[in-house]
């Protein structure tokens, strides 16, 4: 159920993501500059934000791995 709710939540941010991309192209070219750059730059915000969670799962995970491969050399 947790994964299944995660998984949901990764999917919604990808929409997120690729909406205020399209979105801020697509205003740029109607000419709406400020509201364009705007919606980039919470585009960008979005980006980061979700490198960075991604960036501490995968970190996680590869600590998590060596601690399991090598467990009888860090408990003695």
């Amino acid at each position: 159920m947790v994964k299944k709710r995660k998984k949901r939540i990764e999917f919604f941010f990808l929409i997120i993501l690729v909406a205020t991309l399209i979105g801020s192209f697509v205003l740029i070219f109607l000419g709406h500059f400020m509201l364009g750059i705007i919606v980039g730059g919470v585009f960008m915000f979005l980006a980061n934000f979700i490198s960075r969670w991604f960036s501490g799962k995968n970190d996680e995970y590869v600590y998590r791995n060596i601690y399991e491969t090598n467990k009888d050399r860090y408990n003695r």
